[in-house]
């Protein structure tokens, strides 16, 4: 089953329609419906689909089905994985989808890390502050981190369906 709200992909396929990535990182596999509709978008635009969670899919049918479309999964936490950074700074485009237990620190971890163009997205977003759910954030929880690594908030559409998603516009390295 695909834990979206509904309506989300006609929203997505637009936005894979508009915005082309060399390699798509999925955090939080979890039973891997999400996974598969994103690995066929990789198939499509030629790209790489790395999807990480730290327990194994459940379903070894849906698991089979992923490495039939190329996808790279990984079962470990990111937490402490230095091979996601190693992806999310390697050459190329990437979209980080973050969709696991601990989105807020996850989002402002790799909010450093992203390049210029990246995107990166996080799921169960919510923009009412009263909301505290676990497994949710609020704009709040990373209002400094987009502020700090230039990042801006981009297809507000996405909103409406629970995603927050972010560019990185800058490098703010290089500024004195």
């Amino acid at each position: 089953t695909i834990k979206q709200v509904k309506g989300i992909f006609p929203i997505f396929d637009s936005f894979f329609t508009l915005e082309k990535f060399d390699h798509i990182v999925e955090i939080g596999t979890g039973n891997g419906g999400f996974s598969t509709y994103i690995a066929k978008q990789c198939i499509k635009m030629n790209a790489k689909f790395t999807t990480y969670d730290i327990n194994k899919i459940q379903t070894k049918d849906i698991e089979d089905y992923l490495l039939a479309l190329n996808t790279d999964i990984i079962t470990k936490d990111v937490n402490n994985d230095s091979h996601i950074e190693d992806i999310i700074k390697g050459e190329g485009r990437c979209l980080l989808l973050i969709d696991g237990a601990l989105k807020t620190p996850q989002f402002n971890k790799f909010a450093k890390l992203i390049k210029v163009k990246d995107v990166m997205m996080t799921h169960d977003y919510y923009k009412d502050e009263t909301v505290s759910e676990f497994g949710t954030f609020v704009f709040s929880e990373v209002e400094k981190a987009i502020d700090d690594n230039d990042l801006i908030i981009i297809y507000k559409c996405f909103e409406n369906y629970l995603w927050l998603c972010v560019e990185k516009v800058r490098d703010l390295s290089y500024d004195n």
